[in-house]
């Protein structure tokens, strides 16, 4: 099997369709599957699911859903791994040389995209991951196209990212937007991620220490942006910090010129969240028109002192990264 389709969903009945629509629509010169793992969702999720795979018209494509079954062994680990164990076990049922990844309710509006990918991938084996540009649907209904990720003022035209590139510009690439090769989803890596409150930021540093990292800048998917996706179950300050407490875990891969610019970016990565968490909670207050010093000294009562207190310590204060 050249490729599989990791579709990860739960309770998403509303937009399963599309995204199986968007599957189905896919043009290409190669079978592939979809594998389906549901995370025991509560709507009629699977009963549209099943409904959709009677019907598919696209001979290239072999729908699989993981069957699993309450106090079953997958359930069992489950309770005991965590969320991301669903992303893992899906990729572990996975027959395909590459993975695409796809949420329940993402889709895809290039009918290409898959082929496009494993073109790429097939003429560079050095690439550890190909990845596009998405439109992002909000939850209030707008439609809008991202910036290309990793977008900044002297963005190259190279398409190829190395590490580097890859630590010295902030991050942005959206799952629905993704393809890897399965050899480097390995166990090392595996056990990492499952570590972290949300797998795809550990996946991305390890895959980048594997091989670069191609961007095709073309809009090939759509992100549902809303308030109840899986990334919102935690609030970001916790998540934020959770992921900062396992970052050692990632440095087996950072090569060891990058070591230095992976200690700047997870400083930049937690000054940017206490200062965007902190805005956002003034935006929604109708804050906007307070002055600065207000905002950080006399309003610090809009955050939970205890984290902003915690972030601080952790950027000034003795990091681990200054040992490596």
């Amino acid at each position: 099997m050249l490729l599989s389709v990791r579709l990860m969903t739960y309770n998403h009945a509303e937009k399963i369709t599309q995204c199986l629509e968007s599957i189905d629509a896919q043009i290409t010169s190669f079978p592939f599957e979809v594998v389906i793992g549901d995370d025991f969702s509560t709507d009629n999720n699977m009963e549209l699911i099943r409904l959709f795979i009677n019907r598919s018209q696209n001979n290239n494509i072999t729908y699989r859903i993981l069957e699993r079954e309450r106090g079953g062994e997958y359930d069992q680990t489950r309770q005991k791994l965590g969320r991301l164990y669903n992303f893992i076990n899906i990729v572990d049922h996975c027959e395909g040389k590459y993975i695409a990844l796809l949420d329940g309710d993402d889709y895809w509006v290039d009918p290409y995209k898959l082929q496009k990918q494993v073109d790429i991938l097939e003429s560079n084996p050095a690439l550890a991951l190909v990845y596009t540009n998405a439109k992002i649907d909000s939850e209030e209904g707008g439609d809008y196209f991202g910036e290309p990720t990793f977008y900044a003022p002297d963005y190259p035209a190279d398409p190829l990212k190395s590490q580097h590139f890859f630590l010295q510009h902030n991050y942005a690439m959206l799952v629905v937007t993704v393809m890897f090769r399965k050899r480097d989803f390995d166990e090392p890596l595996k056990e990492t991620m499952l570590r972290f409150a949300t797998g795809d930021f550990a996946l991305y540093f390890m895959l980048s220490g594997k091989g670069d990292f191609y961007y095709l800048n073309e809009v090939s998917a759509a992100y549902y942006d809303h308030v109840h996706g899986e990334s919102k179950r935690f609030s970001k300050l916790k998540r934020d910090k959770h992921n900062y407490e396992q970052m050692d875990l990632i440095l087996p891969y950072i090569k060891q010129e990058n070591r230095h610019l992976f200690r700047i970016y997870i400083q930049k990565y937690l000054i940017r969240s206490v200062f965007n968490i902190m805005f956002r909670k003034v935006r929604q207050d109708g804050l906007q028109n307070v002055p600065l010093s207000d905002i950080l000294f006399v309003k610090w009562k809009h955050m939970k002192f205890r984290y902003f207190y915690y972030y601080i310590k952790l950027i000034i204060g003795k990091i681990t990264y200054r040992k490596a």
